[in-house]
């Protein structure tokens, strides 16, 4: 590091460690005083950062700063703000199909941006810990230590990176890696955000078990044979026709969210009958403050039970029961909370009537 690198990097004051483990930390600069991430790695392909740096991929952290010394690269590059997949899946447990779904075809668009640079660069690392759900409602790719650009003309790989029960039998070894690589890790991912379990500890046994088995076949060939390909199987799964940001969209009730006009049209007519209904009420009592009770605590219910049926916001992995991956158990749940927001509605309207 000469002294001008020194000089920019001074710039960078630590205000906390994010990972003190693995050198992350996350800085202020000290003239605009906005933050930054810091990472120290000593396993890296140059050549991955640099082509990154120059080539911003649309959400992953932009690197603003490369500063090389001794064989160890500092790395300054965007803050995002938000929740590691692997910290979501230990607060809230597994997570429904939908939202799985969802996730990891915004995973696709990212690795097909990665997968279509010039050479192809292969993440190598994918897994909870290096998916952000940002506070933007989308995800995040992190970490490009594993990163590395594919080269055809390696027959295998000649330094073992990736992490343990996430990585493709060809990260150790046995061939080269390649976009199969990551399709590999993409399916043991959707298995541990299904089941909460590694594909070697749990096989998930739902309508994506298909998609699954194909991404983790040993053979690479055997697997999709790239991102598009993928990409194309999970958007059967969702039935939708148009495909809609999920940021910009994801605060909308249910039946407004599909971007199906038809569904659309239907949910606008069925929530109009029934806020019609709700809203008119009428009560034997001539007190009017107990006859819109009743209005507001029916129109309440209503709303409730459609949104909790509909996994608003993914409401329903929150709950014990209705987060189930057996399909009995969920629709049983789903049923059992309906019943309790309606009563709960009743009550705290007979007690402010």
């Amino acid at each position: 590091m000469d002294l001008s690198e020194q000089c920019a990097f001074s710039y960078y004051v630590p205000v906390a460690p994010i990972s003190e483990e693995h050198e992350v930390w996350l800085v202020r600069h000290a003239e605009t005083g906005r933050f930054f991430v810091r990472k120290t790695t000593r396993y890296y392909n140059i050549s991955v950062f640099r082509y990154l740096q120059s080539n911003p991929i649309p959400d992953m952290p932009r690197i603003l700063e490369l500063f090389e010394d001794n064989g160890v690269l500092h790395i300054i590059e965007e803050y995002i703000s938000g929740d590691t997949l692997e910290e979501l899946l230990t607060n809230r447990g597994p997570f429904s199909e939908d939202t799985v779904v969802e996730w990891m075809r915004q995973l696709c668009v990212i690795l097909d941006r990665l997968h279509k640079c010039t050479p192809p660069i292969i993440h190598r690392d994918i897994k909870p810990s290096n998916l952000i759900l940002a506070c933007d409602g989308r995800i995040k790719l992190l970490d490009l230590s594993a990163a590395r650009q594919d080269q055809d003309s390696k027959s295998r790989d000649t330094v073992i990176m990736g992490t343990a029960g996430y990585a493709a039998p060809e990260q150790y070894g046995f061939s080269s890696s390649s976009v199969a690589t990551d399709i590999y890790s993409v399916g043991i991912l959707m298995n541990k955000l299904l089941t909460g379990k590694l594909l070697s500890e749990q096989t998930y046994a739902g309508p994506l078990a298909g998609i699954i088995e194909k991404c983790t076949q040993l053979e690479p060939s055997r697997r999709y044979k790239d991102i598009s390909q993928l990409d194309k199987d999970l958007a059967r799964h969702t039935g939708k026709k148009i495909q809609i940001p999920a940021a910009k969209w994801k605060y909308l009730p249910p039946g407004f969210r599909s971007g199906n006009i038809v569904i659309m049209f239907i949910a606008f007519l069925g929530y109009f009958l029934m806020l019609s209904v709700t809203l008119t009420m009428t009560a034997k009592t001539q007190d009017p403050r107990l006859t819109w009770a009743n209005r507001l605590s029916a129109t309440a219910a209503f709303l409730g039970i459609t949104h909790f049926t509909g996994n608003y916001l993914d409401c329903q992995s929150y709950l014990p029961l209705s987060r189930s991956n057996n399909l009995f158990l969920r629709l049983t749940g789903i049923l059992l909370w309906d019943v309790v927001i309606f009563f709960g509605c009743v009550i705290v309207g007979m007690t402010f009537s």
